[in-house]
């Protein structure tokens, strides 16, 4: 039985701004614009063969409405509406065994209702933060 090993890195960042577009009361809508950057690798070495390599480098832009309520000085609850979202996604994978390369690119647009392909844990989001 061979021993193989495994070595898997990933690391991603995503600095936003957020602009008010319109404040009533405790209520407002924020855009949300982002841009994404992240890489990741995964290294196979079986103790027979040559080292095994699959990475990835991404790169993505959004854009999405958020509805804010001030419950008072401190603390507020936000909802990110993931349903209407433009985004552009940038994704190259390569793959790599001993000497031998091989890579693929992705270019992708979306503006529509759902949000299946940005970055996403779902649809609606809800969050809280607290002001010091």
């Amino acid at each position: 039985v061979d021993d193989i090993s495994e070595n898997t890195f990933e690391w991603n960042v995503t600095p936003f701004f957020r602009y008010n577009l319109y404040e009533y009361r405790k209520f407002a809508l924020v855009l949300e614009a982002g841009i994404n950057f992240g890489m990741g690798s995964t290294k196979w070495n079986p103790a027979a063969n040559p080292e095994e390599k699959l990475s990835y480098m991404e790169l993505g832009v959004y854009a999405m409405p958020v509805v804010t309520y001030d419950f008072n000085d401190c603390m507020t609850f936000e909802l990110g509406i993931n349903l209407f979202n433009l985004g552009y996604n940038y994704m190259k994978t390569t793959a790599a065994v001993g000497d031998d390369e091989a890579y693929v690119t992705s270019n992708n647009f979306g503006l529509d209702w759902r949000n299946d392909g940005f970055q996403t844990m779902g649809a609606i989001t809800f969050g809280v933060y607290y002001k010091f």
